[in-house]
């Protein structure tokens, strides 16, 4: 019995992490939110850092960048802060860590299944068993498979 209440806690643990995104075994919402992520273009005249949340912090312009004429800034505005955004989800995706594999979840599942239903049997064959039991003693007959020793 203790093996099947350890199974079943570990799997609601693995299902509510899964449910809240976090890590298997993890907390949800952990230090993802002091994640900072830094790029830069035009041989890093142009820097943007963005945070975790998928805003953009700081955007950061060498007086060279502004030579680059309107069109060619904004594209090099769009490349740095798509790098941040980038180094953001890399910078998550590491520290998250093994997310909960739907796979195993399913197969703890399955386990849990099979063993509460192997419980559930001999649970009720011993009830069966009990009853018999009491109606043989109550009618004064033998247990079916047993001799009578009077």
């Amino acid at each position: 019995m203790a093996e099947f209440e350890r199974l079943l806690a570990e799997t609601r643990r693995a299902l509510a992490d899964s449910r809240a995104g976090a890590p298997a075994g993890g907390e949800p919402g952990g230090a993802g939110a002091e994640v900072r992520g830094r790029g830069a273009a035009a041989d890093g005249q142009v820097r943007a850092t963005a945070r975790a949340d998928g805003r953009l912090e700081s955007v950061e312009l060498e007086p060279r960048a502004l030579r680059l004429g309107s069109q060619a800034l904004g594209e090099q505005l769009v490349l740095a802060v798509n790098a941040a955004l980038d180094d953001v989800a890399a910078q998550t995706l590491a520290q998250a860590g093994p997310v909960a594999d739907p796979a195993a979840l399913a197969e703890r599942m399955r386990e849990l299944q099979d063993r509460s239903v192997r419980q559930m049997r001999q649970f009720t064959e011993g009830i069966a068993t009990a009853v018999s039991r009491i109606s043989a003693a109550g009618s004064g007959t033998a247990e079916p498979g047993r001799a009578d020793r009077s």
